[in-house]
């Protein structure tokens, strides 16, 4: 199961265009830092101000906005530790960065990565890869596509999030509809959407455990993902 912080491995399954693949994930890490740190320094942006609030939204979570920028170029810290590769779907590749606070994985594309991974389908980058995201992402280069929320703590205007019971999130969204196709990142998973054009997707992990093959009303959202299409 796909979790932060970025210690865990991530065994992937990403729905896209029909096809699904599973590769590890890989935590790209500055060698430089190999020796000295068992954990990078904490990458936040709660203390740069730029959020009067940090619910999910149907645009993203705070400055991080679907279609806009990473928003780092004023972030103390190293991101290199924070930069993390896969590839998903029919062998695309992924990237982007870990995030402390708020605690989430933003995914995002205009990086390096996507040429390298292409052309090797190797899923960890060399140095001069992870330099090159990073100087991107200071540079206001790196645009957010996708944001994923494994971890209690974020949660919309309607108090839905990572922990939030199938029945609540209904009593919620009383038009949410469960879609029937393959979820990201792990099996078995279902997805539910506020509406049929919401950027929202609460992934659950217990899916048909009723009779009637419904999601059982005290199943929980394990991963809430923000992102167009």
């Amino acid at each position: 199961m796909f979790r932060l912080p970025r210690t865990s491995s991530l065994l992937g399954l990403i729905a896209g265009a029909g096809l699904v693949a599973c590769f590890p994930r890989q935590v790209a890490v500055d060698p430089a830092d190999a020796g000295g740190h068992s954990s990078p320094q904490p990458l936040s942006l709660a203390s740069t101000g730029e959020a009067d609030t940090w619910e999910i939204t149907e645009t993203g979570v705070g400055p991080l906005a679907i279609g806009r920028s990473l928003p780092v170029a004023w972030v103390p810290g190293r991101l290199e530790p924070h930069y993390v590769t896969t590839f998903y779907a029919d062998a695309q590749p992924l990237e982007g960065f870990t995030f402390d606070e708020p605690n989430l994985f933003a995914v995002v594309s205009g990086g390096p990565f996507e040429a390298f991974g292409r052309s090797t389908l190797d899923p960890t980058p060399p140095p001069e890869i992870v330099a090159e995201a990073t100087r991107r992402a200071r540079r206001g280069e790196l645009t957010v596509k996708m944001l994923v929320i494994t971890h209690p703590g974020l949660e919309t205007a309607a108090g839905v999030g990572v922990g939030t019971r199938y029945d609540r999130l209904m009593a919620q969204y009383p038009e949410a509809t469960t879609l029937d196709f393959p979820g990201l990142w792990e099996e078995p998973s279902c997805i539910v959407r506020p509406s049929q054009t919401s950027n929202l997707w609460f992934f659950f992990g217990d899916c048909g455990s009723t009779s009637d093959g419904s999601i059982d009303g005290r199943a929980s959202i394990i991963r809430v993902v923000v992102r167009e299409g």
